[in-house]
């Protein structure tokens, strides 16, 4: 088996990338799955303590099923505080599920010595339930479920004899076989599912040609910021491609997509090279191959678009929008906003079309102090975009509360 097949088989058949771009999914899953998996061992150990106490099992054993029912306790604390602190990231979603998995294979072991026959039984169960709980790729489930095997087989050999240690390798096998069958068909179709769900994402927040997000979605985030994320002041940008007609009638609408893509490119490049926090890991999820790739190539995807508007822009202390044909919108903030809007305009002056011409925009933008509605924000925009275009397009008008028009208050 190559190395391209070997990964397509432990990402269940599917593209690195595309499992790569589900997993905020797949940690938001396995952060659950640990709770489900803890809580379940909980109420079980609980159970088995009490039949223990009431000598319906070996009443020996009691202290290690109460031992076992105060891990998963502690473990349940845990997991409910960081809960509360909403950290809910891949690395904390990894350390919950081993949390949760220590307390299984303690309970397996407990159980394998408690009762050679019902509960050992039981603890194989929960392995193959575990196999569906747990959505890491392929290779490390086949992993975990085989320490889980050898850590039951061994504790078996260490606490009975020796043919009912030699029944329970049979078992444990036949578990461990139907367990990674199941893990990979179930694993399999839920990926798939994440991926249309991310599809579906894209499509109704995420403008097709250019990666931008799209009218309705950018002016829901650009409200959103102006009305509860603000810090310090913004600026609202209108972007107008100059004499873009022109172009689609002399180079065809090929060249006029192009045109529009590399805008959208340079512009996304910009705002992130320009946020005051560093944004290199957004733009080499955005644009794994550079921007260039990313213009020339009218197929590309955008990586990793699952939850595109909060965290992204957040970080970024902007948000970008296609409002429609050659018109883009920006919502820039930091510490010099008119500076990035700027450097936009001249990223944009550096693309060259097939007859060595430069693309040159028109800017509208309004500074933004105080909390504004959007829509009103924008008309405030357009108006200056217009004014930019009838003093000669190639410029930037900007319109102030000192302009004569005062801040609507938002409503």
């Amino acid at each position: 088996m190559n190395r391209k097949r070997f990964e397509r088989w432990n990402c269940y058949g599917l593209e690195p990338a595309q499992y790569r771009s589900c997993g905020e999914q797949i940690a938001a899953a396995n952060w659950k799955s640990a709770r489900e998996i803890n809580r379940i061992l909980m109420v079980m150990m609980g159970i088995y303590a009490l039949l223990a106490m009431f000598r319906a099992l070996p009443s020996v054993f009691a202290l290690f099923y109460m031992i076992s029912l105060g891990y998963t306790v502690l473990v349940e604390l845990l997991l409910r505080i960081l809960r509360r602190g909403k950290v809910e990231n891949a690395r904390v979603a990894d350390i919950a599920i081993g949390l949760a998995c220590a307390g299984l294979m303690l309970f397996g072991i407990f159980a394998s010595i408690a009762d050679p026959r019902q509960v050992a039984t039981a603890f194989l169960v929960m392995q193959t339930l575990s196999a569906l709980f747990l959505g890491y790729p392929f290779r490390r489930i086949v992993l975990f479920e085989l320490v889980f095997m050898l850590v039951f087989v061994l504790s078996s050999f260490l606490a009975k004899k020796h043919a009912e240690a030699a029944s329970d390798t049979l078992n444990a096998l036949s578990f461990f076989l139907v367990a990674v069958f199941i893990a990979y068909s179930y694993h399999r179709e839920r990926v798939r599912h994440y991926l249309v769900s991310n599809h579906d994402h894209l499509m109704a927040h995420v403008d097709s040609l250019t990666g931008l997000l799209n009218h309705q979605y950018f002016f829901e985030e650009a409200e959103r910021i102006l009305k509860y994320d603000r810090q310090g002041e913004f600026v609202f940008a209108m972007f107008d491609i100059d004499h873009f007609k022109e172009i689609n009638d002399r180079m065809g609408h090929q060249v006029g997509d192009y045109c529009i893509r590399a805008v959208a490119v340079n512009m996304l490049w910009t705002l992130f090279r320009t946020s005051p926090e560093s944004c290199e890991d957004l733009l080499e999820a955005i644009f794994p191959q550079g921007k260039q790739a990313q213009i020339d190539n009218p197929g590309a995807i955008y990586k990793d678009f699952y939850g595109w508007g909060n965290d992204r822009f957040e970080k970024a202390m902007a948000a970008a929008g296609r409002i429609g044909g050659d018109e883009f919108a920006v919502l820039a903030g930091g510490q010099d906003p008119m500076d990035r809007v700027r450097k936009i305009q001249d990223a944009i002056r550096t693309i060259r079309l097939p007859d060595g011409s430069a693309i040159t925009c028109s800017v509208g933008c309004v500074r933004v102090n105080g909390c504004r509605s959007s829509q009103i924000v924008f008309k405030d925009a357009d108006d200056a975009l217009y004014e930019a275009k009838e003093k000669g397009r190639d410029r930037i008008c900007t319109v102030t509360e000192e302009d004569g028009r005062p801040a609507q208050p938002y409503r």
